[in-house]
C-alpha cells in the first residue's frame, strides 16, 4: 500500500496532556492550612430561597389540589373523578 500515509498518534503529549491544562492553570490552588472555605452568607441565603421556591411551591400546589378537590366533592359543589385529581396534582 504505497499510497497510504501513516496516521499520526492521537495521544497528546506535553503540557496539553495534563488534566486541567485546558483551563490554563494546571494545578488548582491549595487552600491555606487551618483555614476552611465557607459559602458567604448572602450566597447561602439566595440558595435557600431558590431551593424553597423551586421545590416548596410545586409541593404546596400539588397538595393544595387534593384539599381543593376534597372540599369541592364533600360539599357537592363539583364532582371530580379521582383520576382527574391525581393528574391535576401531578401537573
Amino acid at each position: 500500500m504505497a499510497g497510504k500515509r501513516p496516521q499520526p498518534s492521537r495521544a497528546r503529549t506535553g503540557p496539553a496532556a495534563r488534566p486541567g491544562a485546558a483551563f490554563g492553570k494546571g494545578k488548582p490552588a491549595a487552600a491555606k492550612p487551618g483555614r476552611q472555605q465557607v459559602i458567604p452568607e448572602a450566597v447561602a441565603n439566595r440558595m435557600v430561597r431558590r431551593i424553597a421556591v423551586a421545590t416548596g411551591l410545586p409541593s404546596l400546589l400539588g397538595m393544595g389540589v387534593f384539599i381543593a378537590s376534597y372540599l369541592l366533592v364533600s360539599r357537592q359543589i363539583l364532582y371530580s373523578p379521582p383520576g382527574g385529581t391525581l393528574a391535576a396534582s401531578g401537573a
